[in-house]
């Protein structure tokens, strides 16, 4: 036995008599599988509830298990002693083992019970004489997933009398699970001649390219050695991947060779060996199968398909729209030049050379020094850079998608993660290696620009953006650095700010600008000034400089200011263009969109305009003026990175103090409005001041409704046309032609992942109206029933069913009316709890007025939004409670603090003020005047305070709002619970986790979730306008075309059905449909799962085979739908893993 210290290691757990133990497995030698007792296959049989193991009895012998660990460069082993009935060895080799659990031996004699639960093993075994092939099927391996790593001789044992020919039988294998395959794809047995010995020599072969490269002897730098080991590994996984071939042709190639090997079982279905080749192909062909599936998902860059049905159809068109778009055919220089064939790369390289190779001249910014509000104390900024530990660089790793673009070297965060054992402690120390010394190689600094244009119609080299794309190692080290700065940016960045910052939302600053520019179509008011202003190369043409001393300034510590300035400066770029690389540059300035800590920089960046704005606005003095609502809160502006909202009185002084910060801002950064892309908009200016605010600033003179932050701002109520760009936005989608084959999982995921998502950015700002929610949820359903090519399917359920959990029936997708009212109740919960943000401050300084939240009265000065959101104070009132502490906080009349609700719904007004007490007094002042009872009057007017004690106060801590669910119980606000408890309680069905479990088939799943329902089109539910059809059964042409009828109790069915259930094990089952969902609800493990999904195969089949004799004109055979069942249930046992069934 020869293989290589190599190899991959995962949790197993055995069970003898000194114990549980986990430890670290993979290879089993020499074993030999002993045939259960009649016994012990009768307590399995009882014991089918309990949670099922692959067990294999192993009897060990003592002799070559020092030689056989030794050669496996393994620590320890196991060995279990022969019993006198049995015979036979087993030698387990592990290491790193430690005793998890010490138990008392149940395991009488000397013959011990091994289990095995790993996810990656190989066995190399010896077969009992007397278990049979068909026996050996179904009790090692080939429905657990464990199958030969290839044929190997025919006979590998012999009995040798004297002057015999002998008897020959083929005993030893080598075995492993699917995940063992997929990670050595060159994994080869070769069984030797025997020689002296009864028994063939088998050898077990596979190569170790990356351990055996990775450990080559390389010098220089930590980093060095890593990029020279990475390109030695280029060469080899080439040929690997050569070897292995394209994987369509293997799909192709294999599929047709499980033709032929299933045509030669059906004609000898006794043959154990046509069968083992069987299961082999079946298992091989499920694998590349899944590797085309992840071939074309890696290519697709389809990030919200993470479940389903293969959808290989729907990536293969993806990565063809994909390559068509990325390629570039023309293009115009900023000179208008028309550029076509090779002059397109050297174009658009001289253009980024210029943006991001060259440098302006600029004021020194240390003339910033004494402009900033917050710094870091030293503690702080000490903590920061604490030292990083081994543990940090793994996380920060394991992070990156594995699908994100590889930088210049090619490698994906994939391969760091799959080849963690071999590389990972190499890449530990050279990310250690920068902190430590401040250093990082230029070549993994080195940045691929990859340009994505700007809109469908780009034609200048200006309507590209240049992504780049960084290596691993260098985005694991801007990742750690990220996880450093970003619980600080908080207290140093101002509220303006909402960007990329913890404990702040996008949609605050789209609320908080709502408000501002309400009343700006009325002629009444004071006069006021918003400039809407476009930063011009925002990202591209920041200035280094002008970074490093926003980090001094904000108190940030040396060594991190110089990690940075060490990625900033060593940072170069290549052009990634048309399928080449072209051209090199160093960086001169900018920040790298595509780099993990780009936006954070950029935010502080940002800041940078906010000192400038409150200087300028500090040395004005009372010549500047505030937008009207905001000289209280001193808001002059507000900032999502690079949009940019100012606000100013309207009037030439105001604005020239937006001028004046806007020019330093330039001299400090080097960043510029775009004057072409920038708007200004007027709220009752006079046309004189207009003029010449439009000649300090000469942006464009805007109107509104426009478009902020990806959604409709407006001064006045949206109307349904402004919606329409979200409903056109979702037609897109569901009609661009590749969606067209999509499966049913796929269907129903880009609803819930993508289609929701689509305008759940608007729902968290805006109440939708009425009639564009039922317009969406008409598009989700038509696009969900979707028959073949056609846009539309009749709908076999209601859309309230569809859109109840899975437990209760539905599908899970989420009605939106509630869905829109849980997501924007978020907002009023900033209220209730006076959450710190811009927006809460301002609706509490101009609208609440420490008054009541509950009973203040809308006025129409207010914000459309807002009265809008007000709307909803209603319908969230009961599900709002203060838990008490001091009661200071709580308002007495209107909060609601008693379990039998607030003191407002209990008694008159005039009943509460009689007592002493008004509209502001605290429950504090309640209680200290009440004492321990109600007065008297209280409780005559309403009983139910007689069920309500007074409660106790505690002065050590403080009142706090709580969500109350449906079901009574308090905790904090969260979208997803205010929506189950918006939507009510639903009964729980009985047969939801027959029919969604992990590893279900999702278009079988759906098939029987519809069936389950009864609402599958059989003959019997279809209403006909003229004569109805033949209303028989296609199998039969006896008795009605039912459900019942068609699955299990037509003859065609049920030959199909017995047979199936004797595959499985699925004895003294009924043939009813509700009778035997009843009877799969006991058990767990895999045998359980393999009856779920032949019974789902079984619908699915039974069904399509339905409808081809009842609208093609087609039939086959019971035979071959039994074939069809019994080979989509092995393929998908052969990949699943066991877990326990449960719902999705």
């Amino acid at each position: 036995m020869r293989t290589s210290e190599s190899v991959p290691r995962d949790i197993c757990t055995l069970n003898n008599h000194r114990g549980k133990f986990k430890c670290e497995a993979l290879l089993v030698v020499n074993v030999r599988i002993v045939e259960s007792t009649t016994r012990e296959r009768e307590d399995s049989r009882e014991n089918e509830s309990q949670p099922h193991i692959s067990r294999f009895r192993f009897i060990c012998e003592l002799n070559l298990v020092v030689n056989v660990r030794r050669n496996l460069s393994y620590t320890s082993s196991v060995m279990v002693h022969p019993s006198k009935k049995d015979h036979g060895s087993a030698t387990l080799c592990y290491k790193e083992m430690q005793i998890t659990e010490e138990k008392e031996s149940t395991i009488e004699g000397r013959k011990d019970s091994v289990e095995i639960e790993n996810e990656l093993m190989c066995l190399k075994n010896t077969f009992k004489l007397s278990i049979s092939e068909d026996r050996l099927q179904s009790e090692t391996g080939y429905n657990r997933g464990l199958l030969s790593l290839a044929p190997g001789i025919q006979y590998t044992w012999c009995q040798k009398p004297s002057g015999g020919d002998g008897l020959y039988r083929k005993l030893d294998r080598i075995m492993s699970n699917v995940e063992f395959t997929s990670l050595f794809l060159d994994a080869a047995v070769q069984f030797l001649p025997r020689g002296v010995s009864d028994h063939s020599p088998g050898i077990l072969r596979f190569g170790d390219n990356i351990r055996e490269i990775w450990n080559q002897p390389t010098y220089g730098s930590f980093m060095h050695q890593i990029l020279c080991r990475l390109k030695l590994l280029k060469k080899p996984l080439r040929q690997l991947r050569s070897s292995y071939g394209s994987v369509f042709k293997r799909v192709a190639d294999l599929k047709s060779e499980l033709d032929v090997i299933q045509s030669s079982v059906d004609l000898d279905p006794g043959n154990p060996e046509l069968q083992e080749d069987l299961a082999h192909l079946c298992l091989a062909f499920q694998q590349a199968k899944l590797d085309e599936d992840a071939f074309l998902r890696q290519r697709a860059k389809v990030q919200w398909l993470k479940d389903g049905d293969m959808n290989t159809k729907y990536f293969h068109k993806c990565v063809q729209e994909k390559r068509a778009r990325s390629i570039i055919h023309s293009v115009f220089d900023q000179q208008g030049n028309y550029m076509t064939g090779d002059d397109i790369g050297p174009t658009f390289l001289a253009h980024f050379q210029h943006i991001l190779g060259t440098r302006d001249p600029l004021v020194d910014p240390q003339v910033m020094a004494g402009m900033f509000q917050t710094t870091l104390s030293l503690q702080e900024a000490l903590h920061i850079i604490r030292p990083i530990s081994d543990e940090d660089i793994r996380q920060a790793l394991f992070s990156i998608g594995n699908d994100k673009a590889p930088g210049s070297d090619g490698f994906t965060s994939k391969f760091f993660k799959c080849a963690w054992d071999v590389v990972g402690k190499d890449v530990v120390t050279a990310v250690h290696n920068f902190f430590y010394v401040g250093r990082i190689l230029k070549e993994i600094n080195h940045t691929l620009i990859c340009l994505i244009p700007k809109n469908t119609a780009a034609s200048r080299v200006t309507d590209y953006r240049p992504i780049s794309c960084c290596s691993v190692l260098y985005k694991c080290i801007s990742k750690i650095i990220v996880e450093r700065i970003k619980p600080v940016l908080n207290q140093l960045v101002s509220k303006s700010h909402s960007a990329f910052i913890p404990g702040r939302r996008i949609s605050d600053n789209i609320m908080l600008a709502h408000e501002l520019v309400s009343g700006y179509h009325k002629s009444v008011g004071p006069p006021r000034c918003a400039f809407k202003i476009d930063i011009r190369k925002a990202y591209d043409m920041v200035d280094w400089n002008f970074i490093i001393a926003m980090l001094n300034g904000m108190g940030f510590h040396p060594v991190l200011v110089k990690w940075i300035n060490e990625m900033l400066n060593t940072s170069s770029f290549s052009l990634a263009i048309n399928g080449g690389s072209l051209g090199f540059f160093k960086g001169a300035r900018g920040l790298r969109q595509g780099d993990p800590i780009s936006p954070y920089l950029f935010t502080i960046v940002m800041e940078g305009f906010s000192m400038a704005m409150r200087h300028c606005i500090q040395l004005a003095g009372e010549q500047f003026g505030y937008h009207a609502g905001c000289d209280v809160l001193e808001i002059s502006h507000l900032c999502f990175a690079d949009d940019l909202f100012v606000f100013t009185r309207g009037d030439l002084a105001s604005v020239d103090v937006v001028k004046r910060a806007l020019e330093m801002f330039r001299r400090w950064s080097g960043l510029e409005p775009s004057m072409e892309k920038s708007e200004v908009f007027f709220s009752n200016v006079p046309s004189d001041v207009r003029a010449g605010i439009l000649n300090l600033l000469p942006f464009n003179a805007g109107v509104f409704p426009i478009r902020y932050l990806g959604v409709p701002l407006s001064p006045a109520r949206l109307k349904v046309a402004d919606f329409q760009g979200l409903i056109l936005k979702v037609k897109m989608r569901i009609h661009n032609w590749k969606n067209k084959a999509l499966s049913f999982a796929g269907r129903k995921l880009l609803i819930t992942s993508v289609l929701q998502s689509l305008q759940l950015y608007w729902m968290s700002v805006f109440l939708l109206p009425s009639g564009i929610i039922h317009e969406l949820e008409c598009l989700f359903r038509k696009f969900l029933w979707a028959q073949g090519e056609s846009p539309q399917g009749k709908c076999k359920l209601s859309w309230d069913m569809v859109c109840r959990p899975l437990a209760n029936g539905g599908l899970g997708i989420r009605k939106l009316s509630v869905w829109n009212r849980a997501m924007v109740t978020k907002h009023l919960w900033d209220i209730l709890t006076s959450r710190t943000t811009l927006w809460v401050d301002w609706i509490r300084l101009n609208y609440i007025q420490g008054g009541s939240f509950w009973t203040m009265i809308p006025k129409n000065s207010w914000s459309w939004l807002f009265r809008k959101l007000l709307d909803l104070r209603p319908y969230i009132r009961r599900f709002i409670f203060h838990s008490l502490g001091d009661g200071r906080n709580t308002c007495a009349w209107t909060d609601s603090w008693l379990e039998c609700g607030s003191i407002m719904d209990l008694i008159p007004y005039r009943r509460y003020t009689n007592m002493g007490f008004s509209q502001t007094s605290t429950v504090r002042d309640v209680i200290n005047s009440c004492g321990n009872a109600w007065p008297l009057v209280w409780l005559q007017i309403s009983p139910a305070l007689n069920q309500c004690a007074i409660p106790q106060l505690d002065d050590n801590s403080d009142d706090r709002v709580m969500w109350k669910g449906i079901d009574g119980s308090l905790g904090t606000f969260t979208v997803s619970g205010a929506y189950d408890d918006f939507c009510g309680s639903f009964d729980t069905v009985d047969w939801a986790k027959q029919v969604w479990f992990k590893g279900c088939i999702p278009k079988h799943a759906f098939c029987v979730w519809t069936a389950s329902h009864g609402r599958l089109p059989t003959q019997d539910r279809l209403i006909w306008n003229h004569q109805p059809p033949d209303m028989r059964c296609p199998f039969c042409n006896v008795c009605m075309d039912s459900h019942d009828h068609l699955f299990f109790l037509c003859k065609f069915s049920l030959e199909i059905w017995r047979t199936i259930k004797r595959e499985v094990r699925l004895f003294g089952f009924a043939e009813r449909w509700n009778d035997i969902m009843d009877d799969l609800k006991n058990g767990r493990g895999p045998r359980k799962k393999e009856q779920k999904l032949a019974l789902q195969a079984t619908v699915y089949c039974v069904w399509r085979e339905r409808n081809r004799r009842l609208f093609g004109n087609q039939s086959k055979p019971a035979t071959h739908v039994i074939k069809e069942i019994r080979e989509v249930v092995l393929l998908r046992m052969a990949w699943t893993t066991f877990d326990d069934a449960v719902l999705d």
